[in-house]
């Protein structure tokens, strides 16, 4: 087999093998069949493989959050130019080889001439001489040579054409061989009419041969590829990774939540900036919302501060703190409500507040009101103008007592000198009823005074608690709190009682009591009351002691400090009722 290249003839044989083969020249074909060469599959191929590879990695990742694939990386830009660069290359080798056999100047085809088989299907011609053809075939539509192994089959209408092609080809070898034999091929023009290149020189025909046209797309088509690889897979990469960012920011939008956002920060881009300003800061707040405290919302306000939904913020810090405020209400008390004041100075709620604060007031007056003393509108009046000017100056009330001095006790000393029962000064009652023995009866009417207090009223609402001692005599002076003044002076009930057993000599005693209580300002009528409680000396069930005195006024004095105790909350408290024994 030989190959030439047809561009390389001369232009007489040019024409001459165009004139044959378009059948306006002689030789004419034996045996022919016309067509292109089939299409290249290998390109085609490449230009398949370079779909398939973009197909299939358009969806990798798409949307995924959780994928690091999910906005593709620069391998996948090469992937892409790959990709586009396979199809353009593979186009451009089937457009070319197309284009080549069309600017073919004459109709390509496998012919049979008398000196052999041209395989004329591209510029370049394969020459099988009829020598070298091995075998003839004949089948019921088609004349089949084999030449080098490859196999040429030509079609053929009807069965007598097929023998009759054959007959054709059969008589061309043996003509072929005879005139080789007898050397008639030496003798010029011998050929002439049985070789398609055997072309001579003619006035008539052009001198310049025709010359193969390449464009220059087809000269260098990897280039060509290389740069549509480029810009097309550039384009696909970038229109792939929009989709991507697209789908990836609804993937967050339908799970709404903190990592969902955080995902797309990590890879997203085209919303980056709605994310990061309101997404994200909105998911954060719910998770604020959730844990249902107003230090939760404002740890969340100082760690963004340019989240873009101001109005949402403020509106969940307003919802925490109505929470916080309901259960400080729930606690009942004044001290829970200003604690929540102290801990959110900025809450903004002051009318809610106030409210709030005002409505444990009112319960704590309708809670007295069912422990106030019956039948006493006055001390109702007062106890609400208390509770009233506590709501104003705070809950802090003072219990203060002032002993007068016994215009009675020095006579009733110097009587029981005289007296043959005296004892020494253990007789003498003076001593009995000092300032310091009294005091003690004083903290036990505070004690019992400040725990009924307790018992009705909230200590923050009204706690009840001692002052110092008033130490002048005269008018009561003017007190800047609520004060509960108890003053009280032992008097002698004049006479004295004797006794062998116990032996000793006794006095009858009385104690005064008034107690006033006083609003600052004068802005109620104060409540007062009295009692003057005396006692003879019962020492009935003292014989046998050797210092009587001790608990016979010891017990003078309880006797009447609880007389006035009770008189004292009576005044201001329904009797605790008792359990029967």
């Amino acid at each position: 087999m030989q190959k030439n290249n047809f561009y390389e003839f001369t232009r007489p044989v040019q024409e001459r093998f165009i004139g044959s083969v378009n059948g306006t020249g002689m030789p004419t074909p034996l045996l022919e069949r016309r067509g292109g060469p089939s299409l290249p599959l290998p390109w085609l191929g490449l230009s398949a493989f370079g779909v398939v590879l973009l197909i299939a990695l358009f969806p990798v990742g798409l949307g995924v959050l959780e994928s690091r694939l999910a906005i593709q990386s620069v391998l996948f830009l090469v992937l892409d130019v790959g990709g586009v660069a396979a199809i353009v290359m593979g186009v451009m080798k089937v457009v070319s080889a197309m284009r080549e056999v069309k600017a073919l100047p004459f109709r390509p085809g496998i012919y049979v001439f008398p000196i052999g088989l041209v395989d004329a299907r591209e510029y370049v011609l394969k020459v099988y001489p009829l020598a070298e053809i091995s075998g003839v075939e004949e089948t019921a539509s088609e004349v089949v040579l084999t030449a080098e192994g490859a196999r040429f089959a030509f079609p053929q209408a009807s069965p007598e054409e097929v023998s009759a092609g054959a007959a054709r080809f059969a008589e061309a070898q043996k003509h072929l061989s005879q005139a080789m034999s007898t050397r008639e091929s030496l003798r010029p023009g011998a050929l002439a009419g049985i070789d398609p290149f055997h072309g001579a020189a003619s006035p008539f025909v052009p001198n310049k041969p025709l010359l193969r046209e390449v464009p220059l797309w087809a000269k260098v088509p990897w280039a060509f590829a290389l740069g549509a690889g480029v810009v097309v897979g550039l384009f696909v990469w970038m229109i792939r990774n929009n989709v991507g960012d697209r789908r990836l920011y609804a993937a967050a939008l339908e799970r709404n939540d903190v990592e969902a956002y955080e995902a797309y920060l990590a890879r997203g881009t085209k919303y980056k900036d709605e994310v990061k300003r309101v997404r994200l800061p909105r998911a954060e707040l719910r998770l604020a919302e959730k844990a249902g405290t107003v230090d939760a919302i404002e740890e969340y306000i100082k760690t963004h501060p340019g989240a873009a939904i101001p109005d949402e913020v403020q509106a969940a810090r307003r919802v925490a703190l109505l929470k916080a405020l309901d259960k400080a209400r729930e606690a009942g008390t004044v001290t829970s409500l200003k604690d929540f004041d102290q801990r959110h100075p900025r809450h903004g709620l002051d009318g809610e507040l106030k409210k709030a604060i005002h409505q444990v007031y009112v319960n704590a007056l309708e809670k007295y009101r069912s422990q106030a003393a019956p039948k006493d509108p006055d001390t109702l009046r007062f106890v609400e103008q208390l509770i009233l000017l506590a709501e104003q100056k705070g809950p802090d009330v003072r219990i203060r007592f002032r002993h007068k001095a016994s215009k009675t006790l020095d006579k009733a000393d110097g009587l029981v000198t005289k007296n043959k029962f005296f004892n020494g000064t253990q007789s003498f009652p003076s001593r009995h009823f000092d300032g310091a023995r009294l005091a003690s009866r004083d903290t036990e009417l505070l004690g019992a005074v400040a725990q009924r207090f307790a018992d009705v009223f909230p200590k923050d609402v009204l706690f009840l608690q001692a002052g110092e001692a008033i130490k002048e005599e005269g008018p009561l002076p003017a007190f800047p709190v609520p004060t509960l003044v108890v003053e009280h002076q032992v008097e002698w009930a004049g006479g004295v009682v004797t006794s062998t057993n116990p032996r000793g000599v006794f006095i009858g005693a009385g104690l005064l009591f008034e107690a006033t209580f006083r609003l600052p300002g004068d802005t109620a009528k104060p409540l007062k009351t009295k009692l003057a409680d005396w006692r003879a000396p019962d020492v009935t069930n003292l014989k046998g002691e050797g210092k009587p005195e001790e608990k016979l006024y010891d017990q003078m004095a309880k006797n009447c400090f609880d007389n006035f105790t009770k008189r004292l909350l009576g005044m201001l408290f329904r009797p605790v009722a008792t359990t029967a024994k």
